[in-house]
């Protein structure tokens, strides 16, 4: 008999532990359970200087959510931002020389919400943009109403190459 009100006595004792314990840590919430981060893309730069991350991410404000396009310096150890809103059709490319990157940006004429928004769609100008490394400028190139399916550097970072279908 004493044997089994020792053991009921150290159950209870577990047991009022393990509220304690459970009580301590923080809820997770469902915004915390889904704001996680994916990195379609993560590319090295041909010098192996620096790192090329693409992020998407949940924006809980804008009920979309936020593709953006980072520069990491492996020796510096730091990020910067080059620019939000990357289009998501195209994985950014790097110049053969680890000087340029190339790449999109979403059109914000596309989320024209009037009933007419696809008809405008092939007619806008889009543009191709080009991020230097040395100079952190970013610039932006107008292509026309084309819309590219694949492109290419040429081996001296001079020419870029698009495929579009006219």
């Amino acid at each position: 008999m004493l044997n089994i009100s020792v053991v009921l006595f150290l159950l209870l004792v577990l047991k009022f532990f393990s509220y304690s314990s459970a009580q301590d840590k923080p809820k997770l919430t469902l915004d915390e359970f889904f704001n996680y981060v994916e990195y379609p893309t993560v590319i090295f730069s041909p010098t192996g200087q620096h790192l090329l991350i693409e992020t998407l991410q949940p924006s809980w404000e804008t009920n979309s959510y936020s593709h953006d396009l980072w520069l990491y310096d492996i020796q510096q150890q730091q990020k910067r931002l080059i620019i939000a809103d990357i289009s998501e059709h195209f994985a950014p490319i790097w110049s053969p020389s680890g000087k340029w990157v190339a790449f999109f940006v979403n059109n914000n004429s596309i989320a024209n919400n009037s009933r007419h928004s696809f008809e405008k769609l092939d007619t806008t100008e889009k543009f191709m943009y080009f991020y230097s490394v040395t100079t952190e400028k970013l610039i932006a190139v107008e292509i026309g109403t084309v819309q590219p399916s694949f492109i290419t550097w040429s081996d001296d970072d001079r020419i870029l190459y698009f495929v579009a279908q006219a």
